[in-house]
């Protein structure tokens, strides 16, 4: 079990639900001790499935500290990816000639309290395309960085390179996508007092998470939490303490990485045979601002097939800096600036939807007029990146004179 306080969630189950059937859906997340389930009704341009019952306090079902919260996965398209929206009031739903306009709904979405990203990794069914429109404009809380048995942090790693705080979190997509069953990939959240639904999106939004299919993670910076900012000075030696364990019965606990910019920094390895918990304590100079963030790996460490866990970073701020990676800065804008390009360019492929019997004609029908509303969009996020790499060259210039 994980330290006191850590409660965890599953991002991303599609499961249908009325009042009679919440007890038989509770018991099969309460089983897996779940504690906040996010049961998601899923939308396309032309339909929504899996319908919730009711949403915001009334569509939480919490019985012995463990619930099940209406959310959505909508919208979704092949052109533009698939976006999750939690802790909803109310369902937000754009009618099919507003459909490919998402920042409408992360607005609304942030309007009722909601926390609002990009689903399967940022990366399936053109998921880049989108965050790099949407993560400019401050829209994206998180990344669906670790599903079906695999951890993706590059998407992820390229904007907190860019200085954009975007926090993991982690979902089965049961039983739709899969190929695992809930829980199996969590999302632990540290709460500071008792548990209740909306107390843990409070604290996901301030970014004490992290995500794991075994892994326990304890991950300390100078004393502060996952997700916290952290104020020192130019050269200030900061200490890192970190701790990872695991069930022997899932897999045997292989390493324990410190990550900073992205970087692998410093490594505890096994030094026995049998032992189910790793520690790492150091030290390193904040010669600039940065995030540093640990990760966690059994010996299952295939492809498509690991046992894994990351922490949300700390974020290190010296001098009122980005925690940017300055030198990455030009080639990152440069290829999230291509998606916003290829987003514009690339004809859409209505047979990759996966509904696609439903929405072939509508896409067909929808994309060109609705491609013409998003340039202006396309405009103002990419007059952002270049701001963002004016940025950076003018602190590259005043640190080599």
């Amino acid at each position: 079990m994980p330290a006191e306080g850590w409660y965890s969630g599953d991002s991303h189950v599609h499961i249908a639900r009325d009042h009679t059937e919440d007890d038989a859906v509770w018991a099969q997340i309460a089983a897996e001790d779940i504690h906040v389930a996010n049961l998601l009704e899923m939308g396309n341009i032309a339909v929504t499935h899996f319908k919730q019952p009711a949403w915001g306090e009334a569509g939480q079902y919490v019985r012995e500290g463990h619930a099940l919260v209406s959310g959505q996965e909508d919208p979704r398209t092949v052109q533009r990816g698939h976006t999750i929206h939690h802790n909803l009031q109310r369902p937000i739903r754009q009618d099919p000639e507003s459909y490919f306009l998402y920042h409408r709904v992360f607005e609304e979405s942030h309007a009722q309290g909601g926390i609002s990203g990009y689903a399967h990794m940022g990366q399936l069914f053109n998921g880049e395309r989108g965050l790099a429109l949407d993560v400019p404009f401050d829209l994206v809380d998180f990344i669906e960085v670790l599903q079906g048995g695999r951890l993706y942090d590059d998407i992820w790693y390229s904007f907190l390179n860019l200085g954009f705080n975007v926090r993991p979190i982690a979902g089965a997509d049961y039983p739709y996508f899969g190929p695992t069953l809930p829980g199996v990939e969590r999302t632990y959240v540290k709460l500071d007092g008792p548990f209740a639904p909306n107390e843990w999106y409070n604290a996901y939004r301030r970014g004490h998470t992290y995500v794991s299919n075994g892994p326990f993670l304890e991950f300390r910076v100078n004393g502060r939490e996952m997700g916290s900012e952290l104020r020192v000075a130019r050269g200030e030696s900061i200490e890192i303490v970190a701790e990872a364990s695991l069930n022997p019965d899932i897999d045997r606990l292989n390493r324990l990485e410190l990550v900073v910019h992205g970087e692998v920094v410093a490594t505890a390895t096994q030094t026995s045979g049998d032992s189910d918990r790793l520690r790492l304590a150091t030290q390193i100079e904040a010669g600039e601002s940065l995030w540093v963030a640990i990760r966690a790996f059994g010996d299952r460490d295939g492809e498509r097939d690991m046992t894994v866990a990351h922490s949300a970073p700390v974020f290190v701020v010296v001098e009122d800096e980005p925690w940017w990676k300055l030198e990455a800065v030009p080639d990152l804008v440069a290829r999230h600036r291509a998606k916003l390009q290829e987003l514009l360019t690339e004809p859409i492929q209505p047979a990759g939807d996966l509904e696609y019997w439903e929405t072939t004609r509508i896409l067909e029908e929808a994309w060109e007029q609705q491609r013409l509303r998003l340039e202006p969009r396309v405009r103002e996020a990419d007059a952002r990146y270049q701001a963002l790499l004016d940025r950076a060259r003018a602190a590259t210039t005043a640190t080599s004179s």
